[in-house]
């Protein structure tokens, strides 16, 4: 049973809330949340969330083009050890699997200042392997398999386990 991931980013936080599978999720509904929300699974490991973790918070928003979601389902882990190499600590990465705009996959972060998460995008966008990797998809199929992605940044994170039924 693969635990559900509800993601949503509030004004102050991205809130992260996590069921031990659907029956569990269907079993305790959760109410609507402040900024909507994406539905998802995990897509490798997920750090143990620390609620009062120092830093700023991102969520990678990433928008795949259809069909291309196995191929970014194999840059993740890539993408994940990149962003540590850049400075993150990375949390997540996580398949959208009920939202406004699959397929779409979500990368949480963790920077100690924005100025860091700056520095470390220019050097993730430098890093061979990250390049080599969409350069390979990219010819393969000739498409980029990632349209867009947006980053959302929060001076916190919250997590909620849900318990099953």
């Amino acid at each position: 049973m693969n635990p559900v991931y509800r993601i949503a980013v509030a004004p102050e936080a991205i809130a992260v809330e996590c069921w031990p599978g659907w029956e569990a999720f269907d079993a305790a509904l959760p109410g609507r949340a402040p900024g909507g929300a994406d539905l998802a699974y995990a897509a490798g490991p997920v750090a143990e969330f620390e609620p009062a973790s120092v830093g700023l918070h991102e969520l990678q928003h990433i928008h795949v083009n259809n069909g291309r979601m196995a191929d970014v389902d194999a840059f993740l882990a890539g993408d994940l050890a990149a962003w540590e190499r850049a400075g993150a600590t990375a949390l997540g990465a996580f398949t959208v699997v009920h939202g406004s705009d699959i397929p779409a996959c979500l990368v949480l972060l963790r920077w100690p200042s924005l100025q860091a998460a700056l520095d470390g995008q220019i050097a993730f966008e430098s890093d061979g392997a990250v390049r080599d990797a969409r350069s390979s998809a990219r010819k393969r199929r000739n498409q980029a398999p990632i349209r867009t992605s947006v980053r959302l940044f929060r001076p916190r994170l919250t997590f909620t386990a849900i318990a099953g039924p």
